[in-house]
């Protein structure tokens, strides 16, 4: 869905007989949406997905970088959270198995020797993290998430990077999500709300608008799906003693 038809089915949505006496132009409505946006991108997991990719070694020995130890990324990404050296990568647990690997190695071994004991778990758990610490080649960095830049904070990289970290969804897909619709429809009826209550507007035959209604309309459907998009937060692994 192109943001344009967007724009028009969150106006239908608000006044569906066309008989509000105001209405809400387009610059407020892509305000409204990238408000939402950005906020869907903070909140909604299925706003953002992983990726990883390789920074070529040259990126790093130029006058730009050794001047300011930044790279800058472009505007779909939305974080960057583990920065490593490609050196000994194929050898990375990390990589190896995927996300929560070492968790689950540990689980199914203590099952299938029947070690339920929980410090052992977090014992093995630290000792397997400072391996994998130790094997990563991690790069010390700070990501600015306005500026979509990774400052580098320890050394040059001596090789290759491997860069993972989550990008953003296009927005047309936004537009096609059910939860993001009423936000973005929710938000409109307060607008639209508070314009009303600023002035006197009446329909023909002396029928009176209840400006308190969008309002409160508005609010519950933004309420409902700030619950929504929290009961679809899952954590990546649970350990039941």
């Amino acid at each position: 869905m192109t943001r344009n038809s967007f724009i028009n089915k969150i106006k239908r949505r608000i006044d569906r007989n066309q008989s509000l006496p105001v209405t809400l132009g387009n610059d407020e409505i892509e305000d409204i949406i990238i408000d939402a946006k950005n906020w869907f991108y903070d909140n909604y997991n299925d706003a953002c997905h992983e990726f990883i990719t390789l920074v070529p070694i040259d990126l790093f020995q130029t006058e730009h970088f050794k001047l300011n130890r930044w790279v800058e990324f472009d505007d779909c990404v939305y974080s960057v959270y583990d920065v490593l050296e490609n050196k000994n990568f194929v050898y990375s647990e990390r990589f190896i198995g995927g996300t929560g690997y070492i968790q689950h190695r540990i689980i199914n071994t203590m099952y299938y020797t029947k070690t339920y004991d929980i410090i052992t778990y977090v014992a093995n758990l630290a000792y397997e993290s400072v391996l994998s610490n130790l094997n990563d080649n991690y790069i010390s960095f700070s990501w600015d998430k306005n500026g979509r830049r990774i400052h580098f904070l320890g050394h040059t990289p001596r090789t290759d990077l491997i860069i993972r970290g989550y990008k953003k969804i296009d927005e047309t897909s936004l537009f096609e999500d059910n939860l993001f619709s009423k936000y973005v429809e929710g938000e409109a009826r307060i607008a639209i709300g508070e314009i009303l209550s600023t002035y006197d507007f009446s329909l023909p035959g002396g029928v009176t608008l209840n400006a308190d209604a969008y309002i409160s309309r508005g609010e519950s459907m933004i309420e409902q799906v700030k619950e929504d998009v929290n009961d679809l937060i899952k954590p990546d692994w649970f350990f039941v003693y």
